[in-house]
């Protein structure tokens, strides 16, 4: 049930690790041995087929059509956001909307270990936190494993297992950066409340402005 996280720059690789790990791609000398028996992949792209609907498109993975089935897909589809465009084509979805129903697919369709290349570059700030949050409780309630590929900090950061770093071919943990101090407001002090702290930093913006139409006017 950990979330292994891995970053990089453009072209070190990552990508080819999931495929290696997912069986997609042969490793050119050595071997790689994967004890999982079932693997969900999320690529870069959405891959939905275009002639069929969002719930289509999750049926389509699925071994058996039963209500237990239809009842995942509702839950997978609530999960993500998108238990309103369940009937949608994907001409119909935006970027991110595809994104979020290729992730409802995998989910759907299970498996011992979720590979996710950058599943959440497309979404915006706010979504893509609570997204990435209610991905990790479900695996963590399912006990599945996952790896995950991001270039994102804060996506690293929230996982359970120390980062992955590949640079230059080679797969190494990541030294953990340093977060910058906050610059100090010598008008704000720790005491004032939230209130009185908005008052006060509108006031000294205010101040600073109109030295510089006076400076202007001179």
């Amino acid at each position: 049930g950990e979330i292994l996280a891995v970053m990089g720059p453009s072209g070190c690789g990552k990508t080819t690790l999931l495929g290696l790990v997912s069986g997609l791609l042969k490793p050119q000398k050595g071997k790689v041995d994967c004890s999982f028996e079932k693997i969900a992949y999320v690529f870069q792209e959405p891959r939905l087929f275009p002639w069929l609907t969002v719930q289509e498109n999750l049926l389509a993975v699925t071994d058996k059509k039963d209500e237990q089935c239809l009842q995942k897909i509702v839950e997978c589809l609530a999960l993500v956001g998108l238990d309103d465009a369940a009937d949608k084509y994907p001409h119909e979805l935006s970027g991110g909307m595809k994104i979020r129903a290729s992730l409802a697919r995998a989910l759907v369709f299970g498996g011992d270990i979720f590979l996710f290349d950058e599943p959440f570059a497309a979404l915006d700030e706010e979504l893509r936190h609570t997204l990435s949050h209610k991905l990790r409780n479900y695996l963590k309630e399912n006990g599945v494993s996952a790896i995950l590929v991001t270039h994102n900090t804060e996506d690293a950061k929230n996982d359970t297992k120390p980062r992955q770093e590949k640079r230059n071919g080679i797969v190494r943990e990541a030294t953990p950066a340093k977060a910058p101090a906050p610059a100090e407001n010598p008008v704000v002090k720790e005491s004032a409340s939230p209130a009185k702290k908005k008052k006060m930093i509108l006031e000294e913006r205010e101040a600073i402005i109109e030295k510089r139409i006076m400076k202007f006017k001179g």
